[in-house]
Formats: C-alpha cells, structure tokens, sequence
C-alpha cells in the first residue's frame, strides 16, 4: 500500500474528500453533538436527508488519501476516537466532497442523486496518477452511473448495467481492490445502507438445477425425488452478485444446482444469509435476496388484489345456500384464503391484511417459507409452519376454529400454538382478528386439496385462492376450484402472462376451463347459473376469474 500513499501524497490538498456520518433520525442530535464538542462538525454544510429514516451529518475529518484494507476497521476506529463507539451498529460513513475541491470536475453531474454524489466523492481519494493514466474523465465516471437503484435495508441494489458503461469497465479492471471496497463502502453509506449488490434478470435455468417435478409447485402430482436439469422453477435469482458486506452461507451459483440447499437449508445457513426488508402497502415483507426473488413490481398487483378481496367478499350475496355467505353490505364477515403458490407472502399477506382470519400457504422451496415466517412476524400476525408428511398440531388446530368462531385468542404474546408463536394481542375490528393465522405448509401443493379437506370444518369458509406462475399455474387450477368453499362459493385469483390484444381471448378460455374442472370435480353443479365470470384484468399480466359454485 505504500505506493499508493506516496501517490496520494502529492495530490491537491483542495482534492480531498470529507467524512459524512450517516445516522438514523434518533441519533442525529447526540452525532452533532459530539462532533461539535470536539470541533469535527462541518459548519459550511447542511445536515441533510440521505433516506427517509437518515441523514447525512458532514464533518471536517478527512477521508483518508489511500484506500484503508477494511473500511469497517477505519469506522471503528475513528467512532471509537470521537466517543461514538455504542452507536457502532448504527452509524455508517461516506466521504464527500469538501467545499474547496475543484481537481475533479464532476459537481455538474451529481444532481440530487446520493449515489452520483458519493462516487464523486470517492473519486477525490484516488491516486492522482490512476484516471489520467488509463484516459478517464472523472465527470464520465459520475455521469455514466446509473441514477437508479433500489433500497431493501439493509441492502442497497444496483441495476444490472451498473457498472457496465465506459469507462467504468476500464477503471475496474485496472484499479486495486482496495480502492473498489471503499467505494462500495461509501455506496451503501450514501444509500442509508450496509450492504451492496447487483441485480441480474431472474435466469431462465440453472445448470443442474432442480428436477422439473421436484421443483415444480403443480398440483398434478407430489413431488418426485428425482433431481434432473431443468428451467429454475422456483426462481433462484442465482445472477445477483454480491459487492460489499454480503454474506452468504454457500456461493450463489453453487446454492443453485443444490436442491436439499433451496428445499431444506440448514438453520446455520438461514441464521448466516442476509435477510432484506420493505414495506407495501403497510405490508412487511422479509426475503434473503440470494436464493428467493423480489419483484418491486408485484406493489400493483398486490393493490388490486387489496381492492378486490374486502370489498367482494363484504358486500357480495351468497352464491350458494340461503345463510351460508355474507349478505349485500355486511362487512362483518369472516373468511379463510389460500395461496398455492405462497412464496415469501407477495399475495399471502395481501388475503391477511384484507380481513382473512386464515391463510394457508404452500411452497417447496424453505428460503420461502422461512421468509414467509418471518415477514408474518414482523406483521405481527401468527404464523405456524407444517412439513411435508406432519401432522397439523392440535394446538393450530384449536386455533383455526376459535378464528372459525370469532373468538379471541387465549395466548399471550411469545406464547406457543403448535409450531406458531403468537404475537401481541390486538383489539378486533369489524368482528375480525388484526391477528390472522397463517399457515405455511412447507412441501409442494399437489398435498393443497388433501390439507384443505382435513381442515375445513374448522376453519371459516375459503372464498379465496391464488394461483402463482412458475411459469404457468394451470397445474393447481383442479386444486383451486375444489379448494373454493362449496357452499359460499369465492374466487379464484389467475396470474398469466397474456398478450395485451389476446386478454379477453384469454380470459373466455380460463372461464371455459374452469367450467370443465368444476363439472368433473362436483357432479350436478347449476350450470345454468353461469358459475364463473370474469371479474377483472390488470394490464397484461393477470386475471381475475369469479366463480360461484352450488353443490347438490
């Protein structure tokens, strides 16, 4: 490294960059504080906004001239000099530029974005001899960045093309990688974050990847054991790639081609692997970005199936027998959901903050299941998990009919039904528990119709299904239409990948082939009753399919 110090050494003491505490709301006053008591507190800039949870705090102390081997250790140190080392856990760095710093013309390009600004930043700690040598504009570097990313604390997400314009692919194949640790550093900083990586398209298969049975969510059939190549049913977004702070338990490309890693990790590996968060909707949402997907997109999706559920389920009549459904304008009414295709909860939640009392849920994949788990947590709701093969506790058990009766739980909060820990108790609202039951049954859904049999004398009525895409759902559809409570009749949610001029096309043919499924399923249903209808689509992505069914 001391080559690189003594490059430094001869820079503009004007090309200096300055160290901005990032800090969350609650901190930002006692930070200040101390920086002011020992004269770090930088007078000439701003407290800023960084996130809408921090903000960036600038200081006097300099960033230093060469790239520190660990960024972490050059934080505590310095937190640990200025009496902020309690705060360890929750204080990240960035540099920035400091106020008379003109060797690098970039400020024209840094906007509003905190990521631009921290590269431009960033640029000021490097040997002055680097970007000259290899022909590179620092205004290039800043400017070719793309101004768009994602943040799912703790984790900051940069598109696929980071990186990947001129002349960032010359500079990282010439550049010590010390130098690449501090700026991704001072990117997470920025971006109110901790850790760093590259999105990458979902692929389409994965070299020796999961057997098209095994893998495979469908409905025809259990799983089998046997494991050859096939397309990546179930998703694994085994193309991102980690940058900065990123743990992971085994490589990603490795975790693909393993079946017993996806299906059933280790509690090792789930307790090791980075966990991300967000919200929509007012819905938590808990995932480990390195083996199960996100789609930021889903947000629309899962408004509309918000708008769909209460309102239907509230105000619409009984399809079936007189008294066995909510009547026209009764919103106390109470109801069970099943999502075959559950994943880390996308639409599972969506059923339980819309009024469900229960939620079943199926996926074979355990990263899945264990996010499900944990964002059911963080909801606050109760969430118990059942294997492939077990038995459903008594205790759940008792627990679904006192939903199915509209009782009140008699747990605690951290006490134990079964396998699922209850949370705090909330006030009813509406004669609905804020506290639904979710079930996640870990193993595939062809075992969904036996479960539901099992089950539903003691659950409420099931007026809800969805169905997932991996890549088409019309393997659980049997499963869906007979899972749908045969006297209150329901829906059931259809997501297809539809051409935008073939939706109404495409939605006769699901209505026909629901129509099917039901006569074989429940012989003497009232066909003259037009048992499904289409109730809505949304763009070019999914259906909406009603069906009301009468069983002799």
């Amino acid at each position: 490294m001391q080559p690189h110090r003594d490059m430094s050494a001869r820079r503009d003491p004007g090309a200096s960059a300055l160290v901005s505490f990032i800090v969350p709301r609650a901190e930002v006053k006692r930070v200040k504080t101390e920086l002011e008591r020992r004269e770090k507190f930088d007078r000439s800039a701003k407290i800023r906004p960084n996130t809408d949870q921090t903000f960036a705090i600038p200081s006097s102390i300099e960033w230093p001239l060469a790239a520190p081997d660990d960024v972490e250790s050059f934080r505590a140190r310095l937190l640990e000099g200025i009496g902020l080392a309690a705060l360890q856990q929750k204080i990240q760095l960035a540099p920035r530029r400091g106020a008379q710093t003109h060797a690098h013309d970039a400020s024209s390009h840094l906007g509003q974005n905190p990521l631009r600004a921290a590269i431009a930043a960033w640029i000021t700690t490097l040997p002055s001899s680097i970007l000259p040598s290899l022909n590179i504009a620092p205004s290039a570097l800043v400017s070719s960045f793309p101004t768009t990313h994602s943040v799912y604390p703790p984790l900051l997400l940069l598109p696929a093309h980071a990186f990947r314009s001129s002349p960032w692919p010359t500079l990282l194949r010439h550049i010590p990688s010390p130098h690449l640790a501090t700026l991704y550093a001072g990117l997470a900083s920025a971006a109110g974050a901790t850790a760093v990586a590259i999105n990458a398209p979902i692929p389409a298969s994965c070299a020796a990847s999961l057997g098209a049975t095994e893998a495979s969510n469908s409905a025809d059939k259990p799983p089998s054991r046997s494991a050859p190549p096939s397309p990546n049913l179930l998703r694994t977004p085994s193309g991102l790639t980690p940058l900065h702070n990123f743990p992971s338990p085994v490589p990603l490309s490795a975790s693909a081609s393993s079946p017993s890693f996806l299906h059933r990790p280790p509690p090792a590996a789930l307790r090791a692997a980075l966990w991300a968060h967000t919200t929509q909707h007012g819905i938590a949402q808990t995932w480990a970005p390195a083996y199960t997907m996100f789609s930021r997109g889903n947000v629309r999706e899962k408004a509309r199936l918000l708008e769909v559920v209460e309102p239907r389920v509230a105000r619409s009549p009984s399809p079936g027998r007189a008294g066995a459904g909510p009547e026209a304008g009764n919103a106390d009414v109470r109801f069970a959901a099943v999502d075959l295709y559950a994943g880390v909860g996308y639409f599972a939640f969506c059923y339980a903050k819309a009024g469900a009392e229960v939620v079943l849920g199926w996926d074979i994949s355990g990263w899945s299941v264990e996010g499900f788990a944990r964002g059911a947590e963080a909801n606050g709701w109760v969430c118990g998990r059942v294997g492939e093969g077990d038995d459903v506790d008594l205790g759940i058990v008792q627990a679904l009919e006192r939903r199915r009766d509209g009782e009140e739980d008699e747990v605690g909060q951290g006490e134990v039904v079964g396998s699922a820990v209850a949370s705090k108790r909330r006030p009813r609202r509406n004669g609905r528990s804020h506290e639904p039951l979710l079930l996640a049954f870990h193993e595939s859904n062809g075992y969904a119709l036996s479960r539901i049999e099992r089950l539903r004398s003691s659950i409420p009525p099931i007026r809800h299904v969805n169905c997932g895409l991996l890549p088409s759902s019309r393997g659980s559809w049997a499963t869906a239409v007979e899972a749908v409570d045969p006297d209150a009749g329901g829906w059931v949610h259809l997501h297809e990948n539809v051409g935008v001029h073939d939706v109404n096309a495409r939605a006769d043919e699901a209505v026909g082939a629901l129509r099917t499924l039901l006569a074989a399923a429940r012989k003497g249903y009232d066909e003259g009753g037009e048992p499904f209808a289409v109730v809505d689509t949304l763009k070019v992505i999914h259906d909406v399919s009603k069906f009301s069914a009468v069983q002799n």
